[in-house]
């Protein structure tokens, strides 16, 4: 997948925002459903990832700096990467549900909407697995975001696991969401995990776009004339981050968020962008891990014993 922001037509934005918002509100059947128009909807959604990203973006920068200023700085306090992590997994994962949302409302009653909404679910059954999958592992079995960080010279990687139960009640990364590596446990890192998230934001929106043309008739014209600042700012940032990688993500494909121009970005997944530490290194890992009541060890991820 690949994207070239800005558009003529919308910006920053998806360009199936174009669909939207020139659709009458007499002919969506949100207000039958309790929804906003599907515009807004989409809007909403949509800055509530981009907002997600930034915060956990510009604290991630932050400590990156102040590695690099002083090689033996590691942040105080690990834990409160932990909230924004949930939020853009959940805000990411709402996105999908709310794109899924306006299929229904623009689509309303139509005989369509069945085939619409497989297409659509089709199309991005893939990251949708991934987000779901650990929606559902926090919502029913009561996992827990982890966050951790990795060390070495002038380098910091912040990174996360979902929380599981290993054998014999060991706490460790959850291996229905984190494959092992060599014997390693293993995570996500932001600089990777972060890139992820919003290109396949885009990717889900050009989903949506493809299935409304196809199956509501609804026509795009230019709409570019809102704010986008906060959107420059999170891709501004995505663009500085460097690729420095978890040893499992050496060997997965490459998102890329890139600058082309002096306002614009390329977003690719994969691409042929090199890896900054792909040769074996020794990296130092660091994590705040809290011990239950009976739960009383825990698996550190890219740890060897």
């Amino acid at each position: 997948m690949k994207f070239q922001i800005p558009s003529k037509k919308t910006g920053y934005y998806p360009e199936v925002i174009s669909l939207l918002i020139n659709m009458e509100c007499s002919n969506a059947g949100h207000s039958e459903l309790g929804l906003n128009h599907p515009a807004d909807v989409f809007y909403f959604s949509f800055l509530e990832v981009i907002d997600s990203a930034k915060r956990l973006l510009e604290r991630l920068s932050s400590d990156a700096l102040k590695r690099k200023e002083n090689h033996a700085y590691t942040p105080d306090n690990l834990e409160d990467y932990r909230v924004d992590i949930f939020n853009l997994i959940f805000f990411s994962a709402n996105f999908i549900e709310a794109c899924q949302s306006i299929l229904k409302s623009v689509l309303n009653k139509d005989e369509r909407f069945t085939k619409a909404s497989r297409e659509f679910k089709d199309l991005t059954s893939s990251y949708r697995a991934h987000v779901s999958k650990i929606i559902n592992e926090i919502k029913h079995k009561h996992r827990r975001v982890r966050p951790f960080l990795s060390s070495w010279d002038a380098n910091l990687v912040v990174g996360y696991y979902i929380e599981g139960v290993l054998p014999e009640g060991t706490l460790g990364a959850d291996p229905l969401i984190h494959d092992d590596f060599h014997g390693m446990k293993t995570g996500f890192s932001l600089n990777r995990n972060i890139p992820y998230h919003l290109i396949n934001t885009y990717f889900v929106s050009s989903a949506l776009s493809s299935v409304l043309v196809k199956y509501s008739g609804l026509g795009s014209s230019e709409c570019n004339n809102f704010s986008s600042d906060e959107i420059k700012k999170c891709f501004d940032m995505l663009s500085d981050l460097p690729l420095l990688f978890f040893p499992d993500e050496i060997e997965m494909k490459v998102p890329s968020i890139k600058r082309n121009k002096a306002e614009g970005f390329s977003l690719e997944l994969p691409s042929g962008r090199k890896i900054e530490n792909r040769r074996p290194h020794i990296m130092n890992i660091s994590l705040s891990q809290r011990i239950g009541l009976q739960a009383r060890s825990f698996s550190l991820p890219y740890f060897r014993g």
